[in-house]
């Protein structure tokens, strides 16, 4: 049966890594020689980033100060500087969660290793701990055994659309600790999204559509790498109209259009992530949603101080 929505047993309180980890695999927190970090209006800080959450700042824009047949290159080092600060004080306990439900799902798949739900859950658990790691060899090695299990999952299941998800999840991962071929990895990402969309749109509360809109909304453009506004755009919509309830969706749509100085989208969607709040704090309830609670609020605080800075509608003349 298709998974339309990941069990809550299965996704419960696990905060919302999947919407993060496109972000950080292009948030650099040290900047190259030669490059100036600005953000859409010349400065750093301008606009909501999701790395921010853990102190990370993102730079939407990288201009090289060299010649310009070193963008690409810099492009490449940039999209897969690791983010390596470890967890705040709260996140301690969600990640001990983390790494027991890691314990878990590796005995489970050792000990069915043919099953492709049990490689499946194992490259979910993978991809889990490792944004809880502290240092890239971990969480590398971490997205190295997540990203085999997919593999495995999808040889076992190739119609498997979570499988392909989870996969892509992985080399997310995995693109935050590599220089050198980062850029490969996320052409990866972007196809393992895309599968996941043909198979089971619906997985994870729309999160092939949210995943994919946020590789094209963070990754560089053209020629350096995928990156794409209108596709961005798209995805993240289809996100938001497949799962309207799951405030995930509504915010990424608006951190987005907040990116792109997008005042109208803005002011039309807010009511709409209220509503999904609302919503959400009557259905996803638990000591397992308390940190991805913790995100989405501090998030929605964000966009509504960047919302309320957004200038007035222009005065209607009287006739």
């Amino acid at each position: 049966m298709p998974a339309t929505s990941i069990s809550r047993a299965d996704r419960a309180g696990v905060p919302p890594h999947s919407t993060a980890v496109v972000a950080r695999a292009f948030s650099p927190t040290t900047v190259p020689p030669g490059v100036s970090p600005v953000g859409p209006h010349g400065n750093r800080d301008g606009y909501p980033d999701f790395g921010s959450r853990h102190g990370l700042p993102h730079y939407a824009v990288l201009l090289p100060r060299c010649a310009a047949r070193a963008v690409a290159t810099t492009a490449i080092i940039l999209l897969a500087l690791a983010a390596n600060a470890a967890p705040p004080p709260a996140a301690q306990a969600e990640a001990q969660r983390m790494e027991r439900l890691y314990i878990t799902a590796q005995t489970n798949y050792h000990a069915a290793p043919a099953d492709a739900e049990s490689a499946r859950r194992f490259g979910q658990a993978c991809f889990n701990w490792a944004e809880f790691a502290t240092n890239s060899p971990q969480r590398a090695a971490l997205a190295e055994e997540g990203i085999a299990a997919s593999r495995q999952a999808i040889a076992r299941a190739p119609t498997n659309g979570a499988a392909h998800y989870v996969l892509g999840l992985n080399l997310g991962q995995l693109a935050r600790t590599r220089t050198l071929g980062a850029l490969k990895l996320v052409s990866q990402m972007e196809k393992a999204f895309q599968q996941a969309i043909a198979l089971d749109a619906g997985f994870d509360y729309a999160g092939p559509h949210r995943l994919l809109g946020l590789l094209y909304q963070k990754a560089p453009g053209w020629p350096a790498s995928i990156g794409s506004k209108k596709k961005a755009r798209l995805h993240l919509q289809k996100a938001a109209e497949l799962a309207p309830d799951y405030a995930d969706n509504w915010l990424c749509l608006l951190e987005a259009c907040l990116e792109w100085d997008d005042q109208a989208a803005v002011k039309k969607w807010l009511p709409k992530v209220e509503a999904s709040l609302q919503q959400g704090r009557s259905q996803l309830t638990g000591a397992n949603w308390a940190w991805t609670w913790q995100d989405w609020e501090a998030r929605w605080r964000t966009i509504q101080d960047q919302a309320a800075h957004l200038a007035p509608w222009p005065a209607v003349k009287a006739h």
